[in-house]
């Protein structure tokens, strides 16, 4: 399991991704940097993290919403992309990114 995906296992089942406690979010890049200031995850796991979600962005988008479904997202609708399918997402990176095999909700 790569650094990364223990990263965003622990912020996910810790609550900090998506948005479930005071200082959580439906951003795991933000998340992952709430995580780490409540030392729920090291520096070094947050930046993998991040690290890891800017290379599967590549400068296509803001937020992994709008790179999975081809198009500027709203606020709203990233909130909504997170809470129905960010966690799988973020549960099951190393298995979904390196191959792009992404379930059928990203085609919606």
């Amino acid at each position: 399991m790569s650094e990364a995906q223990d990263a965003f296992r622990a912020t996910i089942e810790l609550g900090y991704y998506p948005k479930g406690r005071d200082r959580s979010s439906y951003y795991m890049c933000v998340a992952l940097e709430e995580a780490h200031y409540a030392g729920v995850i090291t520096e070094d796991q947050c930046e993998a993290g991040i690290t890891a979600i800017s290379r599967a962005l590549a400068g296509r988008g803001f937020s992994m919403a709008s790179v999975i479904l081809g198009r500027h997202t709203t606020w709203e609708e990233d909130r909504d992309w997170a809470i129905e399918h960010g966690v799988d997402l973020y549960m099951n990176w190393d298995e979904r990114v390196p191959t792009l095999k992404f379930p059928e909700w990203s085609e919606d």
